[in-house]
């Protein structure tokens, strides 16, 4: 017992230099913030709020440097002393097994000087054993505090349903969540920056094919950087997106859950270079085990995988539009009605391709593009809540890659790497008046932008730049 407290001590003083020289930073070589930076802050420092903050994502987006740069941030500003402020990662090879928060409270009681830390930033929190009960107990205790003086929690994990389980039934009303994925096209050329460039049209005035640079490169932040600066070197970028995501996204983390990893290694792959398709479990049962030696896989476990998948943020489950009416009262089920499933992160799609030049293949920079698009969709703040599903009709004669519902009106998406867009926009406005849709847009490869009554057509260029103009409603 006394050796696994004192491996917690010596791993927490490692990560935390400043309770041994104040003047410690973690993340100086990092300066670029991520658009979600301001708003963690803010509300980190929220004397009113009184929940703890958990901010959600695939590995390799920018998790763990966001925990630094706040941890720097809070030194900087004087806000934290030394002693306040604690930050911890689960998923430390040196972390010891069956490290609970409990027990690393315990450890470092006093470690930084009299007291426990009033800022507590756990990376990974899943990891540790019970990190739901004592994410609880932090709340409830912060809650009975003075508000100037309570213990303030962050939080990041690799899991997408880390609210959604039964453990965490109890962490309802009490806790905050966000969602980090890869760099917006936005984010991606700011963080390229370089001399005196302050903004991402400094960095797109520098390097005019950066928006096919970031469909090829996509959002990871480490490479980002690479690719932007060095284009020779996008096959090795794409190799190392594809090894780390499957050695330490499944061979690792999915290893965990199923003793099957190669056939989900399988799905996944399958999955993602065909992304935006219409998802058959019965169909990818039976490709897999074609695939690879074996037999007995059926649908049931293939949409248990899926959800596994999805649960890890690799993927995302986009439902199928039933009716305007249903969609708005009651949505869509998770995995009924032939959802489309597209990766998280758009270059997975050419990182995964057997093709040597995937960009230069209509069909790979189709997928990537309406990935990509997609993303955006996502992350796009939304109050009212807003349903986002694709339109098909049963005898397949319409369709829109992406419908957003709300509470009062609706907006249709198609997206084309084409330039030559008049018969898309004419099938697009057709397919949008029966289904009784409000606005349409199409995103395209070409030039034009202008509006022709309730559609709207842009570049996919500026609408990756700057999409919320066209997915607000005008007033």
């Amino acid at each position: 017992m006394d050796q696994h407290r004192d491996a917690l001590f010596e791993l927490a003083c490692e990560l935390n230099p400043w309770w041994r020289d104040g003047a410690s930073r973690t993340a100086g070589l990092l300066p670029y913030r991520r658009h979600l930076f301001p708003t963690l802050w803010n509300e980190l420092l929220d004397p009113l709020l009184q929940r703890a903050l958990v901010v959600v994502g695939p590995r390799q987006v920018g998790k763990s440097t966001l925990l630094q740069q706040v941890a720097d941030h809070l030194l900087d500003e004087e806000v934290a002393k030394p002693a306040d402020l604690l930050c911890f990662d689960f998923s430390e090879d040196r972390c010891p097994p069956g490290a609970s928060v409990r027990g690393l409270l315990e450890a470092v009681r006093g470690a930084a000087g009299e007291g426990q830390p009033r800022f507590l930033l756990l990376d990974e929190i899943t990891r540790a054993p019970g990190w739901d009960r004592a994410l609880k107990t932090l709340v409830d205790g912060a809650r009975r505090e003075p508000p100037a003086t309570a213990t303030r929690v962050l939080v990041t994990d690799s899991s997408a349903s880390i609210l959604r389980t039964g453990q965490a039934e109890n962490l309802q009303g009490r806790v905050v969540e966000h969602a980090l994925s890869g760099l917006s096209f936005r984010e991606f050329l700011e963080i390229n920056c370089v001399g005196d460039e302050q903004a991402a049209e400094d960095v797109l005035q520098r390097v005019p094919e950066a928006a096919e640079l970031y469909l090829s490169l996509g959002g990871l932040p480490e490479h980002a950087r690479v690719g932007l600066q060095d284009p020779s070197r996008l096959r090795a970028v794409r190799a190392r997106i594809a090894q780390d995501v499957v050695s330490l996204a499944i061979s690792r983390d999915l290893a965990e859950q199923t003793r099957d990893v190669e056939r989900v290694r399988g799905l996944f792959v399958a999955l993602v270079t065909s992304a935006g398709s219409e998802f058959q479990a019965s169909k990818l049962a039976r490709s897999l085990d074609a695939a690879i030696q074996g037999s007995g896989t059926d649908a049931r476990t293939v949409q248990k995988w899926v959800r596994l998948l999805e649960a890890a943020c690799l993927v995302r489950v986009l439902p199928r539009r039933v009716a305007p009416t249903a969609q708005r009262a009651s949505g869509v089920a998770r995995l009924g009605g032939h959802p489309r499933i597209y990766p998280e992160e758009h270059a997975l799609i050419p990182a995964l391709s057997p093709f040597a030049d995937p960009m230069s293949r209509p069909e790979v920079r189709s997928m990537v593009l309406e990935t990509a698009v997609l993303q955006q969709l996502v992350l796009r703040p939304s109050y009212p809540p807003t349903a986002l599903s694709y339109l098909r009709t049963r005898d397949g004669s319409r369709e829109i890659d992406f419908v957003l519902d709300g509470p009062e009106s609706s907006l249709g998406i198609e997206v084309t790497t084409g330039s030559r867009i008049a018969s898309k926009a004419s099938a697009l406005q057709r397919a949008g008046e029966r289904a009784g849709i409000d606005r349409l847009l199409l995103v395209h490869g070409g030039t034009a932008t202008r509006t022709q009554g309730s559609l709207t057509l842009v570049p996919f260029s500026r609408f990756l730049l700057d999409p919320a103009p066209y997915l607000e409603p005008s007033t």
